[in-house]
């Protein structure tokens, strides 16, 4: 519905109002003209979304910080609860502006802090962080998404990030630079901010900017009947527009013909020439090649067809209005277009306070005078809030236009009050009735809302029984009015004021009304089934229903698919529900507004915004209902490449079988590959991209490979993972790898201590050692004068000698080794505190003891802790959690704590190592041990 505010909407208003909800230094900004986000962020100023700063800045450039982005999402999604866990964090002071905003998110659960002492409020926030509280408060599903790899720059997304940038990039709200990158680490501008948003609050991913070569056919409605034309793009270009049929009017024709050319040479269906008296067949023909634009993009075909021509002896082709109240209006900036006298009338209307308050006409195909004179109904309906307005006299259909078309960008068809005909002397049967919700703001993706409604002796109870529209202030707000609710009049008089947007019950909700009138539907279909049974006492079977299990979405011109709908059915007979699935829905009297199989068009009068449709599960007996809304897609077959043909240097080739939906293979070569290419049947579709860090060939079909609009590829990425790498092309770069350069007196030297890891010209990454031959590979590597390998050091040996590798045409690299005496040292004494008992338990170590130790040799301590401290460090699968063991443990040399590792670990003892201090080489292990 145009007139509904959706959350993801409010999400992108508040990440987009930082400038009149924080302060912030605005750069030089005089104009958003030329800015790549121009079309989002002028949309987001029409709605009142955008504040700038008053001279015309945006700050579209300037970068948010980690709590004022936290701030705009805890306003959005309505969270009030602040999490106690802030007083945790060092760097958030008791009087810092964000502190509450910081616990609020705490307790929402989408925000971590930097460390478990740190918050950095007000360090930038990167796009990975910003995507992944998008996606935590959106509540999209990361993890089944985390494997998947949809931009180039995948490996550099943070763990705790990749399922939800991956969720987003999906819906197509996210998306990469020219090169495929995301530039997770990348701060997050108020632009980028808005450019995402808007793409929430249309419902709509992002539509490429490039147009695909081919023709396409596009109509607009003329003066004379449909126009109809084929446009024709080459190298992402119109390079040709013709005129397959049209009615038009021969003189005015010929005038508009020009128009043509102008598009060609300005790839623009702005800058073209306006046609003095054939406005309406200049404007057939830019809707025609707008619609082949579109398609071009990827996006919908937006042909019109029919006549807009003003007919016989000149009479409008506007119609009468129907009489409308506006009711609710969501806030925010709405467009629409209805027939004038001689063509189009196209309108702006602002809603603020819930109310319209400003309508523009913003474009006419009737005479200038006319509309002019129209105009004095807009004062009307503003003042009435009503399109039951008198007309202007002598501009009749020009005022039919503007009037239509404010219904039209306020989608008021179809639009009532809620059902405040409900008589208060209705008797009511006493008991307790649930009534389900006809309208509400989550109403469409979460399903409807329901209420208890408690009736004894005609005076009622109500409590939220089921509520979806659960979003913090609002539904307090709300909430207010169900101690009002007290008799069937009250609910009556109290839906008619909410309508009618004055009286006591008006004020109560104001600013949460819409979410009110859902409230009240529900009370009065549950007083509804009440008098009903009052009536016809009998037994309705049914309290209420919910969806279990949503139908598949669906497609255009295909049968509906509702098979899989799964209800959860109340009886007042039982006291948990039962699941009834669709094929058993006849057995219960369940009847749904659409039925399997049924087929949608595009043009059906059912249809909804967003080309969804809702489709409503009853149980007539009760009168107890539910729905699900569909989406519904353009149909597209699911193809798939048959084989990946693999081209080795020498000419030779090998196929690899694909099937199905299994998209990443390993493959071992036999021989150095030249190259890989994708095929369908005996045409090749797209050669492989080879990333030589993951060491496969990456084919990103869905981006590089695109079908004709009834195809789709059923995968979109195939991956072929090499299991070995055979590269003979030259080494480019080398560097060494030092596994041990510090050697004892009695120990031995061996070439197997260093590695060679070289990169060759085609990207490849090897790691040579000494049993790998790395002389094969033209690797020179001279050991230390007089340390051959296997020599024994002796004490005359302790010195610094150097190891040199060399490679032909490269610099050579040296590795310093180094012989010493050994040196034995360790801690002077541990410690642990033990949580349970509130106490710290030290041990000591015997120097004498340390002295005698060599490297690698084991001291045993036994230590007395509580069981309780010991089943801590347990996870709740039973094992050790070496962290906590870890963080809980303190060596300590002086006032220096050594690292601790948990190597080893039994049911009562712990083998320990820790890193000495600097003067002493090796480790020693230290066995601590349980007891009770």
């Amino acid at each position: 519905m145009k007139n509904r505010v959706k959350q993801s909407a409010s999400l992108a208003l508040a990440l987009c109002m930082t400038a009149s909800l924080l302060p912030t230094a605005f750069a030089a900004e005089p104009s958003i003209e030329n800015h790549w986000a121009k079309e989002e962020v002028q949309q987001f100023i029409d709605k009142g979304y955008l504040l700038g700063d008053g001279k015309g800045n945006y700050g579209l450039d300037d970068i948010m910080s980690r709590a004022q982005f936290a701030t705009i999402l805890n306003r959005t999604m309505g969270y009030t609860e602040e999490g106690a866990e802030i007083s945790n964090y060092t760097d958030v002071k008791q009087d810092a502006w964000y502190r509450s905003e910081l616990a609020k998110a705490i307790a929402a659960g989408y925000m971590n802090g930097t460390s478990a002492v740190t918050m950095s409020p007000e360090q930038t926030i990167s796009r990975e962080q910003a995507f992944t509280m998008i996606g935590r408060a959106l509540k999209l599903d990361a993890e089944s998404a985390k494997e998947e790899v949809i931009f180039k720059d995948h490996d550099k997304i943070a763990d705790y990030a990749i399922g939800y940038v991956n969720a987003l990039a999906k819906k197509g709200y996210v998306s990469g630079n020219t090169n495929g990158e995301v530039m997770p680490g990348k701060a997050i501008s108020r632009a980028e901010g808005v450019a995402v948003m808007a793409r929430f609050e249309s419902g709509k991913p992002e539509q490429t900017t490039k147009m695909k070569d081919g023709v396409y056919i596009g109509t607009g409605a003329g003066y004379g009947g449909t126009l109809k034309l084929k446009v024709t793009v080459a190298k992402g270009k119109i390079t040709n527009i013709e005129i397959v049929s049209h009615n038009e009017t021969p003189a005015y024709w010929r005038s508009v013909q020009k128009i043509l050319g102008q598009i060609i040479e300005t790839q623009s269906l702005e800058d073209v020439d306006t046609v003095s008296g054939a406005t309406i067949s200049a404007k057939a023909i830019l809707t025609a090649v707008g619609a082949c634009v579109s398609q071009a993009k990827g996006g919908p075909d937006t042909s019109e067809t029919g006549t807009v021509g003003g007919g016989g002896g000149g009479g409008g082709n506007a119609t009468p209005p129907e009489k409308y109240g506006f009711g609710f209006i969501s806030n925010g900036t709405y467009r629409g277009s209805a027939a004038g006298y001689r063509g189009t009338t196209r309108v702006k209307v602002v809603a603020i306070d819930e109310k319209v308050t400003q309508i523009e006409v913003i474009s006419s195909d009737d005479d200038v005078s006319y509309v002019e004179n129209a105009k004095a109904v807009i004062q009307r309906m503003i003042d009435k809030q009503s399109t039951d307005v008198d007309i202007v006299s002598g501009a009749t259909y020009s005022s039919y236009g503007i009037i239509n078309a404010v219904a039209d960008a306020l989608n008021l068809k179809g639009k009532d009050t809620p059902n405040s005909n409900f008589d208060p002397a209705t008797p009511l049967a006493n008991g307790e009735w649930y009534g389900t919700a006809t309208e509400g703001f989550r109403h469409g993706d979460q399903g409807p809302s329901v209420v208890k409604v408690k009736v004894a002796d005609g005076q009622i109870e109500v409590t939220s029984h089921v509520y979806n529209d659960d979003i913090g202030i609002y539904k307090e707000k709300m909430e207010r009015l169900l101690p009002m609710l007290k008799t069937t009049q009250n609910v009556a008089d109290a839906a008619d004021q909410i309508w009618k947007r004055k009286g006591q019950y008006y004020d109560a909700v104001s600013g949460a009304t819409y979410m009110a009138r859902g409230h009240i539907s529900a009370v009065l279909h549950a007083l509804g089934r009440s008098a009903k049974y009052q009536a016809d006492p009998v037994d309705q079977q049914i309290d209420w229903m919910e969806i279990k299990t949503r139908p598949d979405h669906g497609y255009f011109d295909r049968p509906l698919d509702l098979t899989k709908t799964v209800l959860k059915v109340y009886f007042r007979s039982q006291t948990n529900p039962v699941d009834v699935p669709f094929d058993e829905f006849e057995k219960y009297g369940i009847t749904t507004s659409w039925q399997n199989n049924d087929v949608v068009t595009k043009d059906s009068d059912r249809l909804e915004s967003g080309n969804n449709i809702t489709v409503k599960y009853e149980h007539a007996l009760s009168g107890a209902h539910t729905h699900a809304q569909i989406h519904l897609d353009t149909y597209r077959e699911s193809v798939y490449p048959d084989h990946v043909l693999v081209t080795y240097v020498n000419g030779q080739t090998e196929q690899i079988p694909l099937e199905g939906n299994h998209f990443k293979l390993e493959f071992n070569p036999t021989a150095e590959i030249d190259n890989m290419a994708i095929y369908r049947a005996d045409q090749e579709v797209l050669r492989g991209k080879y990333d030589a860090y993951r060491k496969q060939f990456v084919f990103d079909l869905s981006k590089e490979a695109p079908l004709p609009d009834e195809q789709q590829w059923g995968v979109g990425t195939y991956i072929i993972h090499l299991t070995k790498v055979i590269d003979d092309s030259k080494i480019t770069s080398f560097k060494a790898v030092k596994k041990n350069t510090s050697y004892l007196v009695g120990q031995v030297f061996t070439m197997n201590d260093f590695s060679i890891e070289a990169t060759t010209e085609k990207g490849n990454t090897f790691t040579y050692t000494a049993e790998d031959a790395w002389e094969d590979r033209g690797f020179t590597v001279t050991p230390p004068a007089g340390w051959d390998e296997g020599h024994t050091f002796i004490g005359s040996d302790i010195d610094t000698r150097e190891l040199i590798i060399q490679y032909p045409g490269l610099t050579e690299q040296k590795i310093e080794i180094t012989v010493s005496t050994q040196k034995i040292d360790g801690p002077d004494y541990m410690w642990i505190f033990d949580m349970t008992a509130s106490e710290k338990v030290e041990v000591e170590f015997n120097r004498e003891d340390l002295q005698k130790l060599s490297a690698g040799d084991t001291i045993e301590k036994t230590m007395q802790l509580s069981q309780e401290e010991k089943d801590d460090w347990k996870k709740p699968d039973g094992s050790w959690d070496d962290w906590m063991m870890s963080d809980s443990i303190y060596v300590m040399k002086g006032e220096q704590r050594l690292g601790v590792v948990v190597t080893e670990a039994s049911e009562n003892a712990l083998m320990i190592a820790f890193e000495p201090s600097e003067n002493i080489t090796g480790k020693i292990k230290l066995t601590l041990l349980f007891t009770k």
